[in-house]
């Protein structure tokens, strides 16, 4: 009877210790379901501050031009600034777009989006019309051109021949210094230490310098007829766009060629003094004033290549150099027995290709600017015009400085009824060395027509 009480109660104590086991295990899982109801509450709570922060604050336009714009942008101004290469079809379609749309509102003295075109374009173009109709912050005025692109500073380039051949900078004031360093820095043999005080290796004095590039103003003036529209202005607008970076190109190369900036320009013709030629001192004004030139009444491979032998250090590698001519003197070129046949100058020869796409290993550059008419001294005298010259410049001895956006501005002229268009750029252009002494440019005169 004893052992079954025990029994029993031993029963009765596992049952006891199972129930407390179980109130515990129950009171662990209620705490668990509270913090989890806690937690999911607070992420709530945060998701819902995120949403209205999200809904307060407009984020960047993102177009989807399947469509698509590929990035991020905040308007048409950021399009504008990129280059071709960072642009797809869509953004460029955009960019070009907003250049005629500039073009003609300036024109017409108006604002782009009272254009039947632009509103046309906005209708038709899916990725122009979301972006401005997403746009929230000054109700898509973002998305309205304010000025050109760089795909006209691009035709530019293509058109520049000459100019293209220089390091262009961006000025951030105006002028601009651009510190140089003009001595290259000694080595020499140290030899293994053997004391605690070793001798220290010689310093080498490093002559700075700076160069100063201040950008001057070019500017041209188109006239336009009182009656124009916007329907006249569309069909030329691909002229008017190739017109202005053509003939920007051709003043800028014309000043590098035939530049100077004394009170008596080098050539007697030009007397004006908005001349774009007397913007600075270009190619052959320093060669001629520093004597870095040759006569080249006979024309031939020893006589050109003494250009070189003038430019010392500078007419070494071919890579760096240039030569830079006019039509007579490329023919000229053409005519030398040395580049002519196939024995000669192999698979390129003249014979075979028809032109002459390097010299001792340089690129050869024609230039319509090059001037046909010089005396035999290289100068223009208005008397003896028979005569032309042969460059060859060292590229890395000259930087381009550019100042700030193209510029396109509108007058009207009350007396004649008519629209004035003016476009305008800042520019400068320097040599990098002391030419006094170092020849990074030579040309060769006295080249009969």
């Amino acid at each position: 009877m004893s052992d079954e009480k025990t029994e029993v109660q031993e029963l009765k104590d596992e049952i006891s210790a199972l129930k407390d086991t179980v109130k515990e295990q129950s009171d662990l899982l209620a705490t668990a379901i509270a913090e989890q109801e806690d937690r999911e509450k607070e992420a709530n709570a945060e998701a819902e501050k995120k949403a209205k922060e999200k809904k307060a604050t407009p984020t960047p336009i993102r177009l989807d031009l399947t469509e698509t714009v590929s990035r991020d942008v905040k308007g048409i101004r950021d399009i504008m600034v990129m280059p071709s290469a960072m642009l797809n079809d869509a953004e460029k379609e955009i960019r070009d777009f907003a250049d005629n749309a500039y073009i003609t509102a300036t024109l017409l003295r108006t604002s782009p989006q009272n254009l039947k075109m632009w509103q046309g374009f906005k209708a038709s173009n899916t990725a122009l019309r979301k972006a401005m109709d997403t746009a929230t912050a000054t109700e898509g005025a973002e998305w309205i051109p304010t000025t050109l692109s760089t795909n006209l500073v691009e035709k530019y380039r293509l058109e520049a021949r000459v100019p293209g051949l220089f390091t262009e900078i961006q000025m951030p004031r105006n002028p601009f210094k651009l510190p140089t360093n003009l001595a290259d820095m000694t080595f020499y043999l140290i030899p293994e230490s053997t004391s605690d005080e070793p001798s220290k290796t010689p310093s080498t004095a490093l002559t700075t310098g700076d160069l100063t590039l201040t950008a001057k103003k070019l500017r041209a003036r188109s006239i336009w007829s009182e009656e124009l529209d916007e329907e006249s202005i569309i069909p030329l607008l691909p002229a008017v766009k190739n017109n202005i970076a053509k003939s920007a190109a051709l003043a800028v190369e014309d000043a590098i060629l035939n530049g100077d900036t004394t009170a008596t320009h080098m050539d007697s013709d030009v007397t004006d003094t908005k001349d774009h030629r007397k913007i600075w001192k270009g190619l052959r004004k320093l060669a001629l004033a520093n004597s870095w030139s040759a006569d080249l009444g006979t024309f031939d491979k020893d006589t050109t290549r003494g250009l070189l032998t003038k430019m010392a250090k500078y007419g070494i590698t071919p890579s760096d150099l240039a030569w830079i001519t006019g039509p007579t003197c490329y023919n000229k070129l053409r005519g030398l027995a040395e580049l002519l046949t196939v024995d000669k100058y192999g698979p390129a020869a003249v014979i075979l290709t028809g032109e002459v796409g390097r010299y001792y290993g340089s690129p050869v550059i024609i230039s319509e600017k090059t001037r046909q008419t010089l005396n035999a001294t290289g100068y223009y005298d208005g008397s003896t015009v028979d005569n032309t010259e042969l460059t060859v410049v060292n590229r890395r001895g000259f930087i381009i400085g550019n100042r700030g956006n193209w510029r396109l501005t509108v007058d009207f002229d009350n007396d004649v009824d008519q629209y004035v268009l003016n476009v305008r750029f800042k520019k400068d252009f320097i040599p990098i060395y002391a030419i006094a002494t170092e020849p990074i440019v030579a040309t060769g005169f006295n080249v009969a027509i």
